[in-house]
């Protein structure tokens, strides 16, 4: 028997995982742990739910941060890479576009980057944002042959006699495969920071 919200409820808790509503207050206590919270006579219902509310919130808290750092890292290369040339829109490009691609990437990384070190609810929202971004230019770039070669052989520089040692095809399967494990990558965490959405409420 518990006591919540001013209400005397009645009900069982017999393990980790037993679905069971108390009646009275509409409370789930289905996510409810032992090793949380003991559930004793005349204990306030509500506190447990806000206790045990509060421990989940931490759950993440160090991969969430640790990414957040990751991503203000990656800003400060992007602004060093100013005049990097990139692939973009079916060509290589330099100059001011390449320079316009680089600070936007570098903005939307600051802003996933303090987003996610706050916390703060809308980190989710620009790391969703950073992922469909970074989906569409990588998918361009990969469907378009022609760009990759151009772009791997600058890259490549004074040691394009690799393709003599590697098939071309091959070296342009394995930069595909790459970057849509990248992709995944992205749409991946994207999940795993909506799992962790709490967090960002609770902090």
């Amino acid at each position: 028997m518990w006591t919540a919200l001013g209400r005397t409820l009645t009900g069982t808790f017999s393990s980790a995982g037993n679905k069971n509503r108390a009646s009275g207050t509409g409370v789930d206590i289905s996510d409810f742990r032992i090793a949380d919270f003991e559930f004793k006579e005349g204990k306030n219902l509500a506190s447990c739910v806000e206790v045990i509310k509060m421990n989940d919130a931490r759950k993440g808290r160090f991969t969430i941060r640790t990414a957040g750092i990751l991503f203000i890292l990656s800003a400060v290369l992007e602004v060093f890479s100013l005049t990097s040339e990139m692939p973009l829109l079916g060509a290589v490009r330099s100059g001011t576009l390449a320079a316009f691609y680089h600070l936007f990437y570098a903005g939307l990384f600051v802003a996933i980057g303090v987003g996610l070190w706050v916390p703060k609810k809308w980190g989710i929202k620009a790391a969703l944002t950073g992922a469909i971004f970074y989906s569409l230019d990588k998918i361009l770039f990969i469907l378009d042959s022609a760009t990759m070669e151009t772009y791997l052989l600058q890259l490549i520089g004074d040691y394009s006699e690799i393709f003599q040692i590697i098939d071309k095809q091959s070296l342009f399967q394995a930069i595909t495969l790459m970057y849509l494990l990248f992709i995944a990558g992205w749409w991946g965490f994207v999940g795993y920071l909506y799992l962790r959405r709490q967090y960002f409420d609770a902090l």
